[in-house]
């Protein structure tokens, strides 16, 4: 969920992790991941979360993971610090994830690599790779949020502002969306942009804990959620 305030320049980001648990209309328990993959996901995933969190979500964007590799190569990849080895492969899902460690530059392909990993090969930790991950989506999560802060402060500058005005050019047909082009092209100016940095980036995670149980579920607080609309978001109903 996503809050940009064009009079401070503030961008307000919260994760929702995958298997948070909520309550439909019609009384059925779900994890929220499960929404939108149904037709009308779209308008009911919009819907719930605006309950939930009790703000106004008027648009969606859907990026899949060969526009959003596009995108990463259009802009000449990005400069992430990885804390350790990552190595995982499910041929199931044709994924294979290999990265060494330290400070390197991801293509599109690697960049997905880095975002996707949660857990090594057969349960293979070691002690290095304990410290940054647990098997979790809240550790992946803090990963993702360390490559949006990255990505933020190496590209959003001036300088590439006709790459990001060619982008959207380019891969906004590829996006499911309701947002209007008219809007996004808005977000792009050069006054938005220069006056734009990474520390007007602020990024939070859902409130809440991880009940073991089957199915395995992340209950949000309710209560410490409210805050932090409050405080961060500006769209409150």
């Amino acid at each position: 969920v996503a809050n940009y305030d064009p009079s401070t320049n503030q961008l307000n980001i919260m994760s929702i992790p995958r298997d948070t648990k909520v309550i439909l209309g019609n009384g059925k328990t779900v994890k929220i991941n499960s929404i939108y993959v149904n037709k009308g996901g779209d308008s009911l995933l919009m819907k719930t979360l605006s309950n939930m969190l009790d703000i106004d979500i008027e648009y969606y964007v859907y990026l899949n993971l060969a526009t959003f590799r596009e995108i990463i190569d259009f802009l000449d990849g990005v400069w992430i610090d990885i804390p350790c080895d990552l190595d995982y492969d499910d041929p199931h899902q044709d994924l294979h994830i290999h990265l060494k460690k330290g400070r390197q530059l991801l293509n599109g392909k690697k960049s997905e690599e880095y975002l996707r990993f949660r857990h090594p090969n057969d349960g293979g930790y070691t002690k290095e790779l304990l410290q940054h991950y647990d098997g979790s989506d809240l550790k992946r999560i803090e990963a993702q949020q360390r490559f949006i802060k990255e990505f933020v402060k190496q590209k959003a500058k001036i300088s590439n502002l006709p790459k990001l005005n060619n982008i959207i050019d380019t891969v906004f047909e590829n996006l499911e969306t309701n947002f209007p082009l008219s809007e996004v092209l808005k977000l792009v100016k050069l006054e938005a942009i220069k006056d734009f940095s990474v520390d007007k980036v602020n990024i939070h995670t859902l409130p809440g804990y991880s009940m073991d149980s089957s199915p395995w579920y992340y209950i949000y607080d309710k209560e410490k959620t409210e805050e932090l609309i409050k405080e961060n978001f500006s769209v409150m109903k």
